[in-house]
């Protein structure tokens, strides 16, 4: 609820002659604390051997992420 009413507020006040764009600028403080936080709070991990990339399961994934985007006619 506080995200809607902050969102209209920004846009009422028009800042800079710039109308609705401000709203996207709430999400600019949200990420930068977000990554303090991880950086603080999240461990650092390390695989004891580098693993190597699926490419079958990148394939699968880049033709279903395409068919959400732009489904068959």
């Amino acid at each position: 609820m506080s995200g809607q009413l902050v969102g209209g507020l920004l846009i009422a006040a028009d800042l800079f002659g710039s109308s609705w764009r401000p709203v996207f600028w709430v999400n600019v403080p949200v990420g930068v604390v977000t990554l303090l936080l991880a950086a603080r709070f999240v461990p650092e991990s390390r695989a004891p051997r580098a693993r190597r990339l699926d490419v079958p399961g990148a394939v699968v994934l880049t033709v279903a992420l395409s068919l959400l985007v732009s489904p068959p006619a």
